[in-house]
């Protein structure tokens, strides 16, 4: 039997999906509008439907761009002790 995809699932769901983002960050995002939102009884849920256009948007504006090299880890440097 396959398993039926949810259309909207709770914010602690949601911040699992986008990689463990705090609720805080789901709750800003659906304030800004990224999200499709709506009250059940006093569950907020969001749609998947809205979840996966902000992934496929934030591809689309990073398709192409290569990581640029930070600085990196600093090296270890060796140090001398002085003995007395």
């Amino acid at each position: 039997m396959s398993e039926i995809e949810p259309f909207a699932v709770r914010v602690s769901e949601a911040s699992r999906l986008e990689g463990n983002c705090g609720r805080a960050e789901i709750h800003r995002r659906i304030n800004a509008g990224e999200y499709e939102s709506y009250l059940d009884g006093r569950r907020r849920l969001i749609t998947l439907r809205s979840i996966r256009a902000r992934q496929e948007r934030l591809l689309k504006e990073t398709a192409g761009s290569k990581r640029r090299a930070g600085p990196g880890r600093p090296k270890k440097t060796r140090t001398t002790e002085i003995t007395a």
